[in-house]
């Protein structure tokens, strides 16, 4: 990987994206400086957070737990792993609450000898999301760990990924970003990041593919075989997490005004189209695989049904959405920057409001390395990532026809957070210079954001 010299970290280019109060600071010190953070409140979001009170964290670890038994995957017939009733209590039922899909009743929960299968909703989710948790839940076993210090060993290693994601990416780009380090730094990252779940590495395969996006567009050359390499990699992990966000590879797109001389332009828009492609394949080759009796039907849901009165009605549904997005965007802007259920909602709402205040002064201070061509296909990919977070739901959730939108929460646009700063970053083309004061406010304006919202975390403990 080729990191910017340090002369290269202190110039201006015409088409750097530079943050001046960084220009006398080595870029890298920078990275480095942001990737410790992380990893000290991933490591601590990981311990303070209650037990499987994580987004469906229940039925993440019951997956995690099958592929801890080397059961990777819920064929027809062969669904779940084995698992003591006792331990299945405790995940299942004590902490996190699940949907129960056991064939049969158990009465005698108590017995040692009893075992159930360990079914849950996220049967259908591939393996590779679940790797370094289910290697968690092995050595817990292996040392007869308890079930909630197994639960935080893997949110901890899943943290720590993260933040390597976010170190590769950070390092990969030319120039200091400071949008991408305050979406880094959204409260919801770290709980997301720090999760057993497979939004763990959704989240870090995304902002890897936009941050190598953004380093091909720096460079304005054509991509090596590393650069495909990498490209077609995260693409094939963020489809073997959650496969409709294969769309954010869409991003790949802008590199269309960067086309090699001797391509064509339909040969080279298809070339760019591959990471879409290699996401949306692996996704539907691990659906094929499962047991579609595992998809989980919510409130009387029929998805053929569903998609037929969308067919039917398409003004009607738009209508639907506009009016849900009206109605429940401020709880979905919540809990996208800020905490989850367990923090009140007026706490969650102020904090969102201050984070997003401090970004603003920070994006005044930034170029853009892309044009308003370019901006536009990074703006259609968000609205593209935004239908595929709240479709499925619409389908598998709702009644047919039902006048709003059951299930969505704003941590499902998270991981297209980065492509949207990127996207309405000010489009200017030289560094600007700011007065003293100015300069240290905007310099505390991420450190306070960072200790505010960790200093609620204990508050509301």
């Amino acid at each position: 990987m080729t990191i910017a010299t340090p002369s290269e970290g202190l110039s201006a280019p015409p088409r750097g994206l530079v943050h001046p109060l960084l220009q006398s600071v080595r870029k890298e010190k920078a990275v480095w400086g942001l990737f410790v953070l992380c990893v000290v409140l991933s490591l601590r979001v990981s311990s303070v957070t209650p037990l499987f009170q994580n987004p469906d964290e229940a039925a993440h670890y019951l997956r995690a737990y099958e592929i801890s038994q080397g059961h990777f995957v819920n064929w027809r017939g062969h669904v779940g792993a084995d698992m003591s009733c006792a331990d299945y209590v405790v995940v299942a039922k004590q902490y996190g609450p699940v949907a129960n899909f056991q064939q049969q009743a158990v009465d005698n929960l108590g017995d040692p000898a009893c075992t159930v299968k360990s079914i849950n909703t996220a049967g259908l989710y591939p393996a590779p999301g679940y790797l370094l948790s289910g290697l968690m839940l092995k050595v817990g076993e292996w040392k007869n760990w308890s079930t909630p210090t197994r639960l935080k060993a893997a949110r901890k290693a899943n943290g720590l990924v993260g933040c390597l994601f976010l170190l590769v990416g950070l390092l990969a780009i030319r120039h200091f970003r400071v949008p991408f380090a305050w979406a880094a730094l959204l409260p919801m990252s770290f709980w997301q990041r720090s999760a057993l779940s497979t939004d763990s590495l959704l989240l870090g395969a995304a902002f890897l593919f936009v941050c190598w996006v953004v380093r091909l567009v720096e460079r304005q050359q054509r991509p090596t075989r590393a650069d495909w390499a990498v490209l077609l990699g995260t693409a094939a992990l963020i489809g073997s997490t959650k496969g409709l966000y294969g769309v954010i590879c869409a991003s790949a797109l802008v590199l269309l005004w960067q086309r090699p001389p001797e391509l064509g332009f339909w040969k080279w828009a298809a070339m760019l189209c591959t990471p879409g492609i290699v996401a949306v394949g692996v996704a539907g080759a691990w659906a094929r695989v499962g047991d579609p009796s595992l998809i989980y039907l919510g409130n009387g849901a029929n998805p053929g049904a569903q998609l037929a009165f969308m067919g039917q009605h398409p003004g009607q549904f738009l209508g639907i959405l506009s009016g849900q997005v009206g109605a429940l965007g401020k709880d979905w802007f919540r809990q996208m920057v800020a905490f989850f259920t367990w923090m009140p909602n007026d706490v969650g709402m102020t904090l969102a409001w201050m984070l997003t205040g401090l970004l603003l002064p920070l994006l005044a201070t930034q170029t853009n390395p892309f044009n308003r061509a370019q901006r536009a296909v990074l703006l259609g990919t968000v609205l593209l990532g935004t239908l595929a977070s709240i479709v499925p739901l619409y389908l598998t959730y709702n009644p047919p026809g039902y006048e709003g939108i059951l299930g969505v929460q704003g941590r499902y646009f998270l991981p297209l957070v980065p492509l949207l700063f990127m996207a309405v970053a000010f489009e200017r083309r030289e560094s600007i210079h700011l007065s003293p004061p100015l300069r240290a406010t905007l310099g505390m304006g991420l450190p306070f954001g960072v200790l505010t919202w960790l200093t609620a975390t204990y508050l509301t403990r």
